[in-house]
């Protein structure tokens, strides 16, 4: 009976177990005991579990604040942001963590907290170990004229420290309250040493070839810019030194300021202010260089376009105009993240505005909220902007060198007095006048050529021209300012020969003058060296047909063609002489009557 019993009793699953062999959790439960003491290995294991995550989450905390110093001394923005947010969710893991542990008042009598980590050794004073600290002298209420009060900015764990300031650029009323950690060279003083070396030559070459002050003994505000840009250099050298004093780079710095002094430049300029409350790093030294040379160029540019004015349209100079107009911009953006200022930026701003309101021009980079990407795709076409700009500059200047040739040509002593040749070097000037796009209209090639009207008309490619030289001599008959070349006083002494010959010719006759400017004291004189009975001349206008001279050709004796002022078919006028049998003479202009005469002789 007693074998039936065990039987069943192990098939209906009520057989006894031994407590050894059954879960904590379920022998837990089997009494109170057991239970509370259950609770007590969780408590004593969750606290074990909790302590190794809270020195992990220091851990991170502490490494993370090491990333936001990093972050925050090279100016990353965005790595800041990112690696910020990743301390704050640490933080409240903390902060949960804490409020969610039973504190060590409330935990249960008979469980004893085993110590996680060594506790640390109580510290001595400070005062007993560095001694006390003397106290700091008392600031002036008023600090002297041009030398603003240095004030350390606070110390915080998450950001840079401030750059190093020198003792003797800090005012003498300011000492230091509390010590501060050595700064180390981030790059080895060998190749600091060797940078500043290389600016010093830079430097003395550029001041060499620009000089700060202009003939005027005005600043040059392109070349000031670039010396500041230089400065930034020099500063960015000193960060990376550290607290270490090179002597290259403090002799760097001497030259800049001295070469300042030498040219009166005393304006502000970030590089020269050791009172900012957060001192550039070494990045924004070299990004402060780099705005400071584009805004010298930038500077140059707005000083060319405005020297060049009258060569360059609205639609041309707006480009250029947003160019310098972003460079500006982004500079001064960046002074205000440095919290300093620059009087050439502010006097190249209002500049830009002045112009652009005379203009009536809208320059969408003096806006204060375009984007910065904007502002820098913009700054990076002056170049482009600034090579389409001197194209009609460029242009001008050609037409301007062309026209004064084209002065000096006709202005050269006998030139006419080889029809074909002087022609043909005419027509080459006027082809290169045409190709500069110089318009017919233009008096500094309208009006020489009147006097010339007859070689022009040898080319059917500058009708134009031909056009308004004709108008020209039109408006000065109507106007009575048609004016000859004054009458030269050349000595017939030598000419004997050519003067009998001539007056042997026409002595007693009637002589015809056509071309040329009549004039009453050259009609005089030319009676007295021809011995002319009479002297038929008088002013034409350039519509006059060979048809309008045909009674005076049969009226006078002999017939003298003038090349100045005169038609190309005035002077086919010798075939009619030659079928009247008439003395026909050709001759450059009377108003030299050497000239002439020795004209007449041949």
């Amino acid at each position: 009976m007693s074998d039936f019993n065990e039987a069943t009793r192990r098939v209906s699953g009520f057989a006894p177990t031994s407590p050894n062999l059954l879960p904590a959790y379920v022998a837990a439960l089997q009494s109170p005991e057991a239970f509370g003491a259950y609770c007590d290995e969780i408590q004593i294991r969750l606290q074990s579990n909790a302590s190794q995550r809270k020195r992990f989450l220091d851990g991170a905390i502490e490494r993370l604040n090491n990333l936001l110093a990093t972050a925050l001394s090279i100016n990353d923005t965005a790595l800041y942001n990112e690696v910020w947010q990743c301390r704050q969710m640490a933080q409240q893991m903390i902060t949960n963590l804490q409020e969610t542990l039973p504190k060590e008042d409330n935990a249960p009598r008979s469980v004893v907290p085993v110590a996680l980590v060594a506790q640390p050794p109580e510290l001595r004073p400070l005062d007993a170990v560095i001694g006390a600290i003397p106290p700091a002298a008392p600031i002036p209420s008023a600090p002297p004229a041009r030398e603003p009060s240095y004030v350390e900015p606070p110390f915080n764990s998450y950001a840079a420290q401030a750059p190093y300031v020198p003792q003797e650029a800090r005012p003498a009323a300011y000492l230091p309250v509390e010590p501060r950690a050595p700064r180390r060279s981030t790059r080895p003083l060998v190749d600091i040493e060797a940078d500043a070396i290389r600016q010093r030559e830079q430097l003395r070459i550029y001041l060499d070839a620009n000089p700060l002050l202009n003939e005027g003994g005005g600043m040059h505000i392109p070349h000031s810019l670039q010396l500041r840009s230089l400065i930034c250099r020099q500063r960015k050298l000193e960060e990376e030194a550290g607290d270490i004093e090179v002597a290259e780079v403090s002799d760097l710095r001497n030259d800049l300021w001295d070469a300042m002094e030498r040219a009166g430049d005393n304006d502000y300029t970030v590089g020269r202010d050791f009172t900012l409350e957060t001192p550039p790093t070494v990045f924004q030294w070299g990004e402060l260089a780099e705005r400071y040379e584009e805004m010298s160029r930038a500077f140059e540019a707005f000083l060319w376009w405005h020297e060049h004015s009258g060569d360059l349209t609205l639609m041309v100079v707006q480009p250029l105009a947003e160019a310098v107009a972003a460079i500006q911009g982004r500079f001064n953006r960046l002074l205000y993240r440095v919290s300093s200022r620059d009087e050439f930026q502010q006097q190249l701003y209002e500049g830009l505005r002045s112009w652009a309101k005379e203009a009536q021009c809208y320059l969408y980079s003096l806006r204060p909220k375009v984007p910065i990407d904007e502002l820098t795709e913009r700054a990076s076409t002056l170049d482009e902007a600034w090579d389409k700009a001197r194209q009609p500059v460029l242009l001008a200047d050609q037409r301007l060198k062309t026209l004064e040739h084209l002065g000096n040509l006709l202005a050269t002593s006998g030139f006419g007095e080889e029809p074909q040749r002087d022609a043909e070097r005419l027509r080459i000037v006027l082809q290169r006048c045409k190709e500069l796009r110089v318009p017919a209209q233009e008096r500094r090639l309208r009006d020489p050529l009147v006097a010339w009207t007859a070689l022009i008309e040898t080319d059917d490619a500058f009708r134009d021209v031909l056009r308004e030289v004709c108008a020209e001599w039109e408006r000065r008959i109507d106007t009575q300012s048609l004016v000859s070349a004054p009458l030269l006083n050349t000595s017939l002494a030598g000419l004997d020969a050519e003067v009998g010959k001539v007056r042997n010719a026409l002595q007693g006759k009637s002589v015809l003058l056509i071309g040329g400017v009549a004039n009453e004291e050259i009609k005089a004189q030319l009676s007295a060296l021809l011995g002319a009975s009479e002297i038929l001349w008088e002013n034409h206008r350039p519509t006059a047909t060979l048809e309008d001279f045909e009674a005076d050709i049969r009226r006078a004796d002999a017939v003298i063609l003038l090349t100045q002022y005169s038609r190309k078919e005035w002077l086919q006028a010798q075939s009619l002489c030659a079928v009247d049998g008439k003395l026909c003479y050709r001759a450059l202009t009377p108003t030299d009557l050497a000239h002439f005469a020795r004209s007449l002789s041949q």
